[in-house]
């Protein structure tokens, strides 16, 4: 515009202007000024270009400064692991160079151990050696008991209870007929039978109770008068006749072997009595019979063999009370001279007792059995002797298999659990006179108390210990006193008026 306006003046002082050059000028004034605007206009976008750039710049100069920095920062990092690098690799090259050398001193020490090896294997077979000698001392120098009394009375009581239960529970489970003319032949057959071939209490080394003292027989043996029954009896049960028996020795035979069992008086009273209403009798012959066989296989050495049972039990005695020695018993124990100390025959026991064989469950279940179908054909059951052996067989083996185990588990822990002492059970022998400071009448009642015993229902322990002493004098202690039945107190309880002795 200032351009434009000195033109105009400059013009006008020279008279010269005219409409076309005024035209001219003003479009030649026009573009000047349109093209100093633009020129404005691009001056501004590029001052703010060059300020963005500027901006621009500072910030990649700060990501310079910043990449510098972390630059720096990574080589002083790289510097310090090249550092670490050789570091670490000096010590790979110390660590191969001690390799070696434990590398070779393991192969010295390979080559020792080996040696040490061998020498161990030596010693440790030595020691095998010593230590089963040793085992075999300590079997005879422990005193350990592994049962106390306290539980060898359990096993007792345990026996007695499943024995009553049981005997309850076949007494109720049969019928019985009532007893017809001419039943109640006389027992001086059976009674022969026995006296032949000897008492079963007398064979087994039942505990007889003779006054105060105890004396404790052991002979025989009593399987081979409670064989099976398919073997021995053959008897067939005819209404209305009692037992029918072919052959010379059936009847005989049965009466024989319950006579032996329960003793005469109870097998008169077995024969007579009318057992249809109440079968108490019939309960108490079967505690006694089961009572007497658990007695002998509490007590036995060895169930197979009579004549190794008497050895034992000869060889046992003659260790604890005597001096003098059996040739038998006197290579067993090297010492000429008196009995041996409680803790090595008691030792010796256990382990004859561990090693000698036993008689299998169902065998010594056969005794039962075999003596429960005896009593009931004595007691005039109503079924047969087939009849009576199915139906035992079938609802009452497992409760005489209790019983086997629980008299085996007493043999076990009497002749092999405790060596400090020597328990036995106590089964009195029918006819022994009674005496209340050794037995329990089981059946007391309102009557006196005396007289012989007719069998025992329940049995007892004593324990036995020597008394300190040169001399061989042992002491007995009743831990559980036997149970009794006596004539009058079964008389009453069934409610009979016989007291006869």
């Amino acid at each position: 515009m200032v351009l434009l306006l000195s033109s105009f003046s400059l013009l006008d002082s020279y008279g010269r202007i005219d409409g076309t050059a005024v035209t001219l000028t003003m479009v030649f004034c026009g573009a000047i000024f349109i093209s100093y605007r633009d020129l404005q206009q691009r001056f501004k976008r590029r001052r703010r270009e060059i300020s963005e750039l500027h901006r621009e710049l500072d910030e990649a100069r700060g990501e310079i400064r910043t990449k510098d920095e972390l630059l720096t920062d990574l080589t002083r990092e790289v510097n310090e692991r090249n550092q670490r690098l050789e570091e670490k690799e000096r010590s790979l090259n110390e660590a191969r160079v001690n390799n070696q050398a434990l590398s070779a001193q393991l192969g010295r020490r390979n080559q020792e151990m080996q040696q040490h090896k061998r020498e161990h294997a030596l010693t440790v077979e030595l020691l095998d050696a010593r230590t089963q000698e040793l085992k075999g001392a300590e079997a005879f120098l422990t005193k350990a008991d592994t049962l106390s009394g306290a539980e060898v009375i359990a096993l007792v009581n345990t026996l007695n209870s499943e024995i009553y239960q049981t005997a309850a529970m076949v007494a109720e489970a049969f019928n019985y007929k009532a007893r017809a003319e001419g039943v109640n032949s006389s027992v001086e057959e059976a009674s022969g039978l026995i006296e032949a071939h000897g008492s079963v209490t007398d064979a087994v080394g039942l505990k007889r109770v003779d006054g105060d003292e105890n004396n404790a027989e052991e002979i025989g043996d009593l399987t081979e008068d409670y064989a099976n029954p398919t073997d021995t009896v053959g008897a067939e049960r005819v209404e209305g006749d009692g037992i029918n028996v072919e052959g010379a020795g059936g009847l005989t035979e049965i009466y024989a072997s319950v006579t032996d069992a329960v003793g005469t008086k109870m097998m008169e009273m077995l024969k007579s009595l009318d057992h249809r209403e109440d079968p108490t009798i019939v309960q108490v012959a079967f505690q006694t019979a089961m009572a007497a066989i658990s007695n002998w296989i509490v007590r036995s050495w060895n169930l197979e063999d009579t004549e190794t049972d008497n050895g034992l039990n000869k060889v046992y005695k003659e260790m604890r009370e005597t001096g003098e020695r059996s040739v038998v018993a006197y290579l067993i124990f090297c010492s000429p001279n008196g009995p041996e100390e409680q803790a090595i025959s008691g030792r010796w026991r256990a382990l004859t007792r561990r090693y000698l064989p036993n008689v299998a469950e169902h065998e010594l279940s056969y005794l039962f059995i075999d003596a429960i179908i005896n009593i009931l054909l004595v007691a005039n059951a109503v079924q047969s002797h087939d009849e009576l052996l199915k139906t035992v067989e079938t609802r009452f083996a497992e409760r005489i298999a209790i019983i086997v185990r629980s008299a085996q588990n007493l043999r076990k822990a009497i002749g092999e659990g405790v060596t400090s002492c020597d328990f036995e059970v106590i089964f009195i022998d029918h006819d022994t006179m009674f005496s209340p400071a050794q037995m329990d009448d089981e059946y007391a009642g309102d009557f006196e108390q005396e007289g012989p015993v007719l069998c025992t229902v329940q049995l007892g322990l004593q324990k036995i210990e020597r008394r300190t002493g040169k001399e061989a004098i042992w002491e007995g202690t009743i831990l559980v006193r036997p149970k009794i039945a006596l004539k009058s107190g079964i008389m009453e309880m069934v409610g009979s008026t016989d007291n006869s002795p």
